[in-house]
C-alpha cells in the first residue's frame, strides 16, 4: 500500500514544486505556489511544519474556519494523521519540512527527556513563532 503525503498530494493540485528533496531518512523539505485550489490531505502519515513565504492572504483552511487566512511568515502544524481542507485564493508560496513520527519522538526523548508515548503535535494553523521562523529561513537559504 502506498503512502499518504502531502507532498504526492500536492503533486496531484495546481500546485507547482520548486524544490523537493528527501533531506534523509526522517526529513524531507519542499518549496511551492499554488493559486486558486482545492486541496484535501486525508490522514498523511508524517508531520509537516508549513512557512508562508509570500502571499496566502485568500488561503484558508475549510474546516477550521476559525483559524483565518494565511500570510506570509504564518506558519501551520500538520501532525502525522490529520485531515484537513483547504480553499487556495490567490497566490501563495510557500516551504514545507516533512518528518517522520520516529523521528520526533526520538528527539523528545535525547534532547528533551521526555517520556516518547507522551508525545503529541497539536493541529495549529497560522499562528506565529520568531524561533521557529529563524530556523525555517536559514534552511530555506541551504537548500
Amino acid at each position: 500500500m502506498s503512502k499518504t503525503t502531502i507532498e504526492k498530494t500536492l503533486q496531484r493540485s495546481k500546485a507547482k514544486a520548486e524544490f523537493c528533496r528527501r533531506l534523509n531518512a526522517h526529513f524531507a523539505m519542499g518549496i511551492w505556489s499554488n493559486q486558486y485550489d482545492r486541496v484535501t490531505y486525508q490522514k498523511v502519515d508524517h508531520h509537516t511544519l508549513s512557512l508562508y513565504l509570500d502571499g496566502g492572504y485568500s488561503t484558508r483552511r475549510l474546516d477550521r474556519r476559525s483559524a483565518g487566512t494565511g500570510a506570509p511568515e504564518k506558519l501551520t502544524i500538520l501532525p502525522a494523521g490529520h485531515q484537513s481542507e483547504w480553499e487556495i485564493g490567490g497566490h501563495q508560496r510557500f516551504v514545507h519540512l516533512y518528518f517522520s513520527d520516529s523521528i520526533l519522538r526520538s528527539i523528545a526523548l535525547k534532547d528533551f527527556d521526555l517520556d516518547p508515548r507522551l508525545v503529541e503535535l497539536p493541529d495549529a494553523t497560522y499562528f506565529n513563532d520568531d524561533v521557529l521562523r529563524q530556523h525555517y529561513h536559514m534552511l530555506n537559504h541551504n537548500h
